[in-house]
This record gives C-alpha cells, sequence and structure tokens, in this order.
C-alpha cells in the first residue's frame, strides 16, 4: 500500500510541474533567445544570462526591465507601428516569466534545459567584399568616448553596396558604431590633428559632406538593403567609422572591424540614400527652436514632398534633453502614414529602423514630427547642471532635431516590396505552399534542410518566426544564392517544441515553410 501511495505522490508531483512554468521548460527559450546574445561573457550587457542561477538571480531585475519595456532594448512602441525585425517580447512571453517569478523560480528539473544559441556561428556563404578595421585603439578616458576612425578604402571603381556588418573588436565596450562615406579631405585632417587613432567627435563626422550609410547597435544583425536597393559610393571614398566607447572601460583596446558586400546579381540597381527631411528649420508657426533651462517644451516640425518617393525606413535623432519623438506623414487624400512613435526616448539605443515593407509616399505628402525636450534636473542624462538654456548644435551641449530617412525614387510596384516576411505570414491561414522550396526532414527534432531554386544569384533574406509572428532566428544577408538549386542548413536547437515559419525571400522567390519542430 504505501508503494503505491508513494507512486502516486510522484505522479501528483509530475503532473503539477507540467502544470507550472518552469525555467527550463518555459523561460529558458525565452531568454536564450532574446537576452543571452548580449547577456554572457564577453558582451556589453553587465551581466550573464547563460543558466538557471544566472537567470534567478538577475528575477528582480528582470521583471522590472521586461514589465517596463526597457529590455529588450527596443525604442519604437509596436502598437503605434510595428516595424522590421523587431526586438520585442510578446504579452505572452512576459506573462510567463512574471508567472515563473512568482510561482517562486521553479527550475523543472525533470525538463531537459535546451542549449545555448550558437550564437558565434557566422554560417556565411559569401565571404565580405571588402573588410575594414580600425588601428588598435586604448580607451582614453572612464567617460563615454565618441571616436571617429577614417578607413582608405582604395576604391578606384564606384561601389554598389548591398548589407554592412560591423564586428566589434571588444564587444564589452563598443556601445554603437555609425557608418559614413566621405570624398573630402576633412576627416583626414581632423584625423591628423589627433596624436592617438582617430579623432573626438560627439555627433558625426565633423564634415557636411559625409554620408551615414549604417548604424549598429549590440543585437543587431547584418544590416541588408531590399531587393535590388544599393548604397551608391563614389570612387576615392573613404569610410569613417565612428565608434561610442560606453563609460568605464579605460585602458580596455578595441580594433572594430566592418564588413562590406556589394552587389553581386548584376542587373539594374537603384541607390537610396538617408536624407534628412524633417528638422529644426521645419518647425511650425516660426517658433524657435530653444529648450529654456528648467522646462519641458514641445515643438511640432512638418514640410511637404515636392516629388513622389519609396519611404524603406527612419532613422530618427534628438540629443540627451530628448523625450519622446513621433513621425507620421499626411497623404494629399487625407490618409495618415504612421512611421515610428518613441514614447521614452533612448539616446544611447538610437537606431536606423527599416519598414516591414517599402512605403509609397506621393508628392503633395506633408511629413511631421513631434518631439518633447525635458531640460531639467530630473533628467538625469542633462549635460548641465544646473539646467542652462540650449539651441541647436552637434555637441553634447546642445541639440537636435531630426528625422532622416531611407528613400529613393519611386518606382511602380514598389509598395509590393516586403523587407520583414516573417510580419506579414504568422499564422497558418497566410502560409502559401512554393514548388521552389521544401525542407526535411520536417517535422524535425531541430536540424534540417532547405531546398530552394533561383533564377540568378542574389542574396536570400531567411528568418524563423514563432506563431505569434516573432522574429526568432534571423539568417538575413548570409545566404548568396546561385543560378538554380541551393541547398542550406537550419538548427532550431534551444527552441520549445511547437510550429514554426521558415521564410524565404529574394527578387526571385517569396514563400513562407510550416515548419514541425519535435523533441
Amino acid at each position: 500500500m504505501k508503494r503505491w501511495v508513494f507512486i502516486i505522490m510522484i505522479i501528483v508531483g509530475l503532473k503539477a510541474e507540467s502544470q507550472t512554468v518552469t525555467f527550463n521548460g518555459d523561460v529558458a527559450p525565452i531568454i536564450f533567445n532574446n537576452c543571452t546574445k548580449c547577456h554572457r561573457s564577453g558582451e556589453i550587457a553587465p551581466f550573464a544570462l547563460t543558466n538557471y542561477a544566472e537567470v534567478a538571480g538577475e528575477a528582480a531585475s528582470i521583471y522590472d526591465a521586461i514589465n517596463n519595456r526597457r529590455m529588450p532594448p527596443w525604442a519604437p512602441d509596436p502598437s503605434y507601428n510595428h516595424l522590421a525585425f523587431e526586438r520585442t517580447l510578446s504579452a505572452q512571453d512576459i506573462q510567463k516569466i512574471n508567472s515563473w517569478i512568482s510561482s517562486g523560480l521553479p527550475e523543472g528539473n525533470s525538463i531537459p534545459l535546451p542549449p545555448l544559441p550558437d550564437f558565434d556561428s557566422t554560417n556565411n556563404s559569401v565571404q565580405p567584399n571588402f573588410s575594414y578595421r580600425i588601428p588598435e585603439y586604448t580607451i582614453q578616458s572612464a567617460q563615454d568616448i565618441y571616436r571617429c576612425f577614417v578607413v582608405p578604402t582604395g576604391w578606384v571603381n564606384d561601389k554598389k553596396i548591398k548589407a554592412i556588418q560591423v564586428i566589434p573588436g571588444n564587444k564589452a565596450c563598443v556601445h554603437h558604431v555609425q557608418v559614413f562615406w566621405d570624398t573630402t579631405q576633412i576627416c583626414n585632417q581632423l584625423d591628423g590633428a589627433d596624436s592617438l587613432p582617430g579623432y573626438t567627435r560627439f555627433i558625426g563626422t565633423g564634415s557636411d559632406f559625409s554620408k551615414l550609410i549604417h548604424i549598429w547597435v549590440p543585437g543587431s544583425e547584418l544590416f541588408f538593403l531590399p531587393s535590388n536597393f544599393v548604397f551608391n559610393v563614389p570612387a576615392g571614398a573613404k569610410l569613417i567609422f565612428q565608434i561610442h566607447y560606453a563609460a568605464g572601460f579605460a585602458g580596455e583596446k578595441d580594433s572594430t572591424r566592418v564588413n562590406i558586400f556589394t552587389n553581386q546579381s548584376g542587373g539594374t540597381t537603384r541607390g537610396v540614400t538617408i536624407r534628412s527631411m524633417i528638422n529644426y528649420n521645419n518647425i511650425e508657426n516660426g517658433q524657435p527652436f530653444v529648450i529654456p533651462a528648467n522646462q519641458v517644451i514641445s515643438f511640432n516640425a512638418s514640410d511637404t514632398l515636392n516629388f513622389t518617393y519609396t519611404f524603406l525606413g527612419i532613422f530618427p535623432h534628438m540629443h540627451l534633453l530628448g523625450k519622446s519623438m513621433k513621425s507620421y506623414a499626411i497623404t494629399p487624400s487625407n490618409d495618415t502614414v504612421r512611421f515610428s512613435d518613441i514614447p521614452e526616448w533612448k539616446f544611447y539605443w538610437q537606431n536606423i529602423y527599416q519598414f516591414t515593407k517599402a512605403i509609397k509616399i506621393p508628392a503633395g505628402t506633408s511629413l511631421h514630427c513631434e518631439a518633447s525636450y525635458d531640460n531639467t534636473v530630473l533628467n538625469s542624462l542633462n549635460p548641465h547642471n544646473p539646467p542652462e538654456t540650449e539651441v541647436y548644435g552637434e555637441e553634447s551641449s546642445e541639440e537636435m532635431l531630426l528625422n532622416f530617412f531611407l528613400v529613393t525614387a519611386y518606382h511602380n510596384g514598389d509598395e509590393n516590396i516586403i523587407i520583414d516576411s516573417s510580419f506579414y505570414f504568422n499564422n497558418a491561414t497566410q502560409i502559401f505552399s512554393s514548388n521552389t522550396a521544401v525542407a526535411y526532414p520536417n517535422p524535425t527534432e531541430g536540424n534540417f534542410m532547405v531546398d530552394f531554386s533561383t533564377d540568378k544569384s542574389e542574396w536570400i533574406n531567411i528568418s524563423i518566426s514563432d506563431l505569434a509572428g516573432r522574429v526568432i532566428r534571423n539568417r538575413t544577408t548570409e545566404i548568396f544564392s546561385h543560378p538554380g538549386k541551393n541547398e542550406i542548413s537550419f538548427s532550431l536547437d534551444g527552441l520549445s517544441a511547437g510550429v514554426y515559419f521558415l521564410s524565404l525571400s529574394g527578387s526571385n522567390i517569396h514563400c513562407v515553410l510550416k515548419i514541425d519542430l519535435v523533441n
């Protein structure tokens, strides 16, 4: 009798555990796929989240960060407009973590712990066309440093840049990187005036002729232009990398590398630029761009377009007094086009945000930006204590109001170009089959192959999404196809059993495959 009572107790216990949110069964996949990429040894996050003990030890800070939407670091509000490749947690994921914490952080020992993703595996099927690394630089201050490095390219012909990859030399201290090109000698002169590698510059390069083409922040994937779009860079151009080194790393060394991928598919390409289309000169009602000390103040800026454009993305920009920024357009037919809303401005996490698909913005459309600034002692980033009146300028003690857009001239049908296909195929009713691609084995226990065919050489965007439409694996710009049959490997190791969707997108192929993951 005692033996049967003991067995029943075990069964009841196992059943209870199966109904309880546990680390191994529920929380680990969320943390590993959304947080651990930065929260591990040698990366920029202040603590590691790679196992039960580390995650449980930071439960309070995790609870605070995810419920206040500070982590993962994604400033735009998804409820205003979804942007491409969003790094956010779903409401279901947040609820799972909250339930796990409130139930006492159960580990779930009867359930195998999923393995960590292979973050350092590049799986590149093609090498970059050009690779440039800055000279080794020793960080000179314990404060935040913005350092520009001029890199000669030796390009004797014009280049069509398709993708850019930033590889920080010291991941613990490199907070973000901006990549520019320039054909003048201004940056060389600034570099020559500094005895150390590079020169210090808070915003931009110090040259009005420099053209921004990329911003990298921790957690970013390769930056890739969709369809046949490219950055046209003239012969003789040099590259300038502006690197933000986070505070607290004096004496550390860095030698960051940037890889450049040029167009390989041939055929007609279309040039894209990152253009300032709203700024402080567009503030309505003649209001001067002056931010008085000890005040919170707002500005509305707008401008009307004389040409029809295709918009691919947005780069909102303010400095340290920034509080919020919302950007949208009103078309001649009085339709509102939402771009982005950043309700809590995060200067250190600003980025270029691509739209989920290209947007046609017709001539006569008015672009709008609503920006607010906090010039009080309550703003912990205020560069002055006590606060001082601030005006427009590029230094940290000054302010900006800018909306840059990733734009090109409109061509018929551009509005049908999908940038983030996973967003549009997030449930079974939206899946369509294609005889150009097949996944096997399917169902899979984790590793599988994908065969697909294309008519020409091109970059293929590949991503894995869950049932909520969240991108959880992304190999964008890592796959370069060739005419005919192509075969690639993919892994779902570290994910819970269930249904996932694999999206392949290129100019000659676009399909979504349902993948069944079984344990």
